[in-house]
């Protein structure tokens, strides 16, 4: 098929930019990245659900697939931990910086370029200008990140953060068993602690000012867990957008990923957006007409704002006293499925319908911290 003598000019080559550009097949892309290698320095957990998992395995192979998850134990402070079990994985981690590397491969594969070690200072809607001066014409994509300086001159909202941070420790506990510790300690959002494989497993958490509660944390999950003091082989971080999506397209630059903080509300995932949205991307680029791009863009991103708003009401109140509520309705009939990794309104509409079928469980007494309960069905215990 011939190509289109439009260039597409992709800033940033992180998963967003360089899934849009592994799909591009009728028009040339530029990929630019400031890093000297895309995906370094790490800094997300890579953490995604079944149909996202599917998405990056048929884009970049296999082997990024790294690892399967079946069960997930929550620790909210002051409970008894709940644990719920699946049949079939319901979380899957992704290899970084392999992903990047293989989604690299695939895009020069088809003739695109990745220009590493190239800082764009500014764009506009028809073209771009790198920090050593140098112009590039063609259809803009604003895939930075995070820190959206590009998307800000563009109109879109200035990203407001919280930080992740994350230490791969020593660990040898069930590779396909993941943790998730909601305390006071972190009202804004959660620790982690996520097996790798291999006698390893990375503790994370993320909130304002983690310089205040490093210590702390870490002690918390330590002893949650019993691992005594964690042996630390690496120690990494990132930041988090915590504001509503912004615009698709906006004074005709395309935006895809955190630049415009298109990612899931609850977790900061941004993995999922980015499978989704990748496609309807490439397709408006091709055909140059954005509003294929925003038609998809916004079924989504009304959903993810929907999410954002009662993430909001979750954050004045604490993720730790939020979570006592999610315990006891999944003690008490609340069906949470493997498809709901990635669906959090799923979950939050059969909450609600549970209440209301069932308002007394909220008058129910609270399950203190003590020994774990026997399991009561093949698929949940607590």
């Amino acid at each position: 098929m011939r190509r289109s003598e439009e260039k597409a000019l992709i800033i940033g080559a992180g998963p967003a930019g360089l899934a849009t550009a592994s799909l591009l097949r009728r028009l040339d892309a530029i990929v630019f990245e400031e890093h000297r290698e895309p995906g370094v320095p790490p800094h997300c957990t890579g953490l995604v659900g079944h149909g996202t998992m599917l998405f990056y395995k048929e884009l970049a192979g296999p082997r990024v697939v790294e690892q399967r998850y079946n069960t997930i134990t929550y620790h909210v402070y002051g409970e008894k931990p709940l644990t719920l079990r699946w049949e079939k994985p319901v979380a899957y981690r992704l290899k970084r910086p392999l992903l990047e590397q293989r989604l690299r491969d695939r895009a020069e594969k088809l003739g695109h370029r990745v220009e590493t070690g190239t800082r764009i200072r500014r764009a506009w809607s028809r073209g771009v200008e790198d920090d050593g001066g140098r112009s590039y014409r063609g259809l803009v994509v604003d895939a930075e990140g995070a820190l959206n300086r590009i998307a800000v001159a563009h109109g879109q909202e200035r990203n407001r953060h919280i930080y992740g941070v994350q230490r791969i420790i020593g660990y040898d506990g069930e590779e396909n068993h993941i943790h998730v510790f909601f305390t006071p300690l972190t009202p804004r959002f959660f620790a982690w602690l996520v097996p790798l494989g291999g006698g390893e497993a990375l503790l994370g958490y993320a909130e304002e000012k983690p310089g205040l509660i490093d210590k702390a944390v870490v002690k918390h999950v330590s002893r949650e867990m019993g691992i005594g003091e964690p042996r630390v082989k690496a120690m990494y971080g990132g930041l988090i957008p915590v504001n509503p999506p912004g615009r698709p397209v906006s004074r005709g630059v395309y935006f895809i990923g955190d630049s415009a903080s298109m990612l899931k509300p609850f977790t900061g995932g941004g993995l999922y957006a980015i499978s989704r949205l990748a496609s309807p991307l490439a397709k408006a680029l091709e055909e140059a007409r954005p509003e294929i791009y925003i038609e998809a863009a916004e079924k989504l991103l009304a959903q993810l704002r929907r999410e954002h708003r009662a993430v909001n009401m979750i954050r004045l109140i604490g993720y730790h006293r939020a979570m006592k509520l999610f315990t006891r309705l999944a003690e008490n009939g609340l069906e949470v499925s493997a498809e709901d990794y990635d669906q959090h309104q799923r979950v939050a509409t059969k909450a609600l319908i549970l209440l209301l079928k069932k308002p007394w469980i909220l008058l129910l007494p609270r399950h203190r911290a003590g020994p774990a309960n026997t399991p009561q069905d093949p698929s949940r215990e607590t």
